[in-house]
């Protein structure tokens, strides 16, 4: 009895252990920007969440760390941001960067 109470306790530990999905990020490499961050600034490139490409991850990296996006000036870094053409929005801050879509799901992100 206690060995068919064990296994049926471990296949649930399995199930349910297996049921919730790992997502792991995705590494896009590294580029070099140079814009509001300073000249020539190493920035490492990842996918945290979502559907989005390396292209792309890459070019909406770019797109920041150049300085091309609109900035909001909140008078404070707390509430300040990017905003970035398709819906894309975040910003750097102490050697890491995030951009969040929220309408897609997804976000990047990374150090410099």
């Amino acid at each position: 009895m206690k060995k068919r109470l064990l296994t049926a306790v471990a296949a649930i530990a399995v199930l349910a252990l297996s049921a919730a999905p790992a997502h792991a990020a995705k590494s896009c490499g590294s580029l070099r920007a140079s814009g509001p961050w300073g000249s020539g600034v190493h920035v490492t490139v990842r996918v945290m969440k979502g559907n989005v490409g390396c292209t792309e991850a890459r070019r909406l990296a770019r797109t920041l760390f150049s300085g091309r996006g609109r900035y909001h000036d909140g008078g404070y870094g707390y509430n300040s941001w990017w905003i970035l053409p398709g819906g894309w929005t975040g910003d750097g801050n102490t050697g890491g960067w995030v951009l969040m879509n929220r309408s897609r799901n997804a976000r990047i992100g990374g150090s410099y």
